[in-house]
């Protein structure tokens, strides 16, 4: 019965559909939100000859590296979001979780419920979004792990990525998804209304995200930190950014 009420010719070709849709959708970029010339990635920067892994031993990689994030502000306002560890007692994030006033307290937690003492304020570059944490573990112990690096790795486009985080405060969040744009740029207008630099590059991606997830991680195939989890297009689905790992950099 579900079969002979179907329309003989159930496809509709995308000409068909743009015209029955005429004034009604808009593309993404008639929002101005990417720049004209963002980069195409022919090839992955991927290393000849490494394994890669499973989600599963991605997930046990990065999941003891993982932090949570919450910053109290002596005007009484709070912002969270997620980090991770580069090393024993560096966690990196986004400068926007730590930089919308004078610090009164940061409470960091990784997700085995071990707190961590933040060590000096956080050094950042609020152009790059990007902030690195300095941290001791309040108990003298902590069985964290730490997250490499893959500075100047471009995913290929389809590529399989991991976003690790905590959206909507709920801890080790891990998402499976693929990068669509490897090499972007935000469009000049956009970066002007953020307050970002005109020349941060991110990696757009499809792994779902939220509010929360900013300063997290994203992984590549091998396990890798090869972005810091920034921010959501809201204009259309599954575009999601990261900021390239290497802008940490830029850190003052």
């Amino acid at each position: 019965y579900f079969m002979d009420n179907l329309a003989s010719s159930p496809v509709m070709t995308m000409t068909e559909f743009y015209e029955k849709n005429a004034g009604k959708i808009k593309e993404t970029n008639d929002y101005d939100v990417f720049g004209k010339k963002s980069s195409i990635v022919d090839r992955s920067s991927a290393y000849d000859g490494r394994e890669e892994l499973d989600s599963t031993a991605i997930y046990n990689k990065a999941h003891d590296a993982m932090v949570d994030i919450v910053v109290v502000f002596e005007d009484g306002n709070g912002s969270s979001g997620s980090g991770f560890f580069i090393d024993s007692e560096t966690i990196v994030t986004c400068a926007h979780v730590v930089s919308h006033g004078r610090i009164a307290y940061i409470k960091v937690t990784d997700y085995n419920e071990n707190e961590y003492e933040v060590t000096g304020g956080p050094r950042m570059n609020t152009e790059y979004d990007v902030a690195v944490l300095t941290v001791d573990p309040i108990n003298r112990y902590s069985t964290h792990s730490s997250l490499p690096l893959a500075t100047g790795y471009i995913p290929c486009g389809g590529e399989t990525v991991y976003a690790f985080g905590s959206p909507a405060g709920y801890s080790a969040t891990f998402s499976e998804g693929i990068a669509i744009i490897p090499m972007a740029n935000l469009s000049y207008n956009e970066t002007t209304g953020l307050g970002i630099a005109h020349d941060l590059k991110f990696i757009v991606f499809s792994a779902p995200i939220y509010s929360g997830s900013s300063g997290g991680v994203l992984i590549n195939k091998y396990g890798e930190a090869i972005g810091i989890t920034s921010g959501i297009i809201k204009v259309t689905e599954n575009l999601n950014l990261a900021i390239q790992i290497e802008q940490i950099k830029k850190i003052n």
